[in-house]
């Protein structure tokens, strides 16, 4: 769909070309509200790691004050020119990888032929959480197809962008569990979740334990922030695609771009309309699950194009 039809708005144009623009609009709009929800959804999750780590901390506790600072880092991120975007988004994301390159590193020294996991085990750690990860998981792709119109090279390197990319994301993510599984043994995952493999690392490399669990937990943190300021990127050019087809009230202004060539307006309202939700339902699982529901009926009305 990408490369036939290579234009802003990913499922929001598909469904307008092929059920047209009632459907289309219905697609754009769920679709906007959807990763609204999500991005709240991991603003919260920020907060509520860091108030594990720091109780009684004072911006921590107040939602308001919290989503008030990162949403205004992520929003002025989002209004600089969307190059330096990427540039910011690419070191941020190798910085993400630094966990998953500890885990490759150290997965020989743990590896186990006798390796095994009951059905038990598979329930406990596929949990019904686990379903929004996975569609969580798709965003990257997402990602390139809502904003094809700006990938040089045409439809052909359109479909290489999206499947090369959704490919190698699946497989880091695959063998990064599979390590962890090595690693920290099913109990020590449940127990510990992902963050806390650098324990485990300590057990056969004591000296290495503190500088590992530093480096992973900063990381940990900033992958909230990177995925904040990305999916924010995503709904600000899905509300200006709109605004540019005169779908919503108030389009003209929506429409209007600042002198880095960005849509300054659907930024702002994007930002706004994070903190309401952020604000409105201070609940992460909560927040999740509406994420997951709006985007499985975003999924389903693409399919039905």
């Amino acid at each position: 769909l990408a490369t036939m039809i290579p234009e802003a708005g990913g499922f929001y144009r598909y469904t307008t070309v092929a059920l047209g623009r009632k459907m289309g609009f219905m697609t754009g709009w769920l679709y906007f509200i959807a990763y609204t929800f999500a991005v709240t959804t991991v603003l919260n999750a920020f907060r509520e790691s860091l108030l594990a780590k720091l109780p009684g901390n004072v911006i921590l506790e107040s939602p308001a004050f919290f989503l008030v600072i990162l949403i205004s880092l992520v929003t002025m991120l989002n209004l600089i020119r969307l190059s330096l975007v990427g540039s910011v988004q690419t070191y941020l994301t190798f910085v993400k990888m630094i966990p998953v390159i500890f885990v490759f590193l150290f997965i020989p020294f743990f590896f186990s032929n006798g390796f095994s996991i009951t059905p038990d085990e598979w329930k406990a750690v596929f949990t019904p959480g686990a379903l929004t990860g996975a569609l969580f998981g798709l965003m990257g792709s997402e990602f390139a197809v809502n904003m094809s119109d700006k990938i040089e090279g045409g439809a052909k390197q359109i479909s290489k962008i999206v499947f090369t990319a959704f490919g190698i994301v699946a497989m880091i993510h695959a063998g990064f569990h599979y390590g962890l599984l090595q690693i920290m043994g099913t109990p020590g995952f449940l127990e510990s979740k992902a963050i806390g493999f650098p324990i485990f690392i300590g057990t056969k490399f004591p000296f290495l334990a503190v500088p590992i669990a530093a480096i992973v937990t900063a990381a940990f943190y900033l992958t909230f922030f990177n995925s904040s300021n990305g999916i924010l990127t995503l709904i600000s050019t899905l509300l200006h695609t709109l605004a540019d087809d005169d779908r919503l009230h108030g389009s003209k202004t929506l429409t209007q771009l600042n002198s880095e060539g960005r849509p300054w307006a659907s930024i702002l309202v994007s930002s706004f309309l994070m903190f309401l939700f952020g604000v409105m339902i201070p609940n992460t699982a909560l927040l999740s699950s509406v994420c997951a529901v709006g985007i499985i009926a975003t999924q389903f009305l693409v399919v039905l194009s």
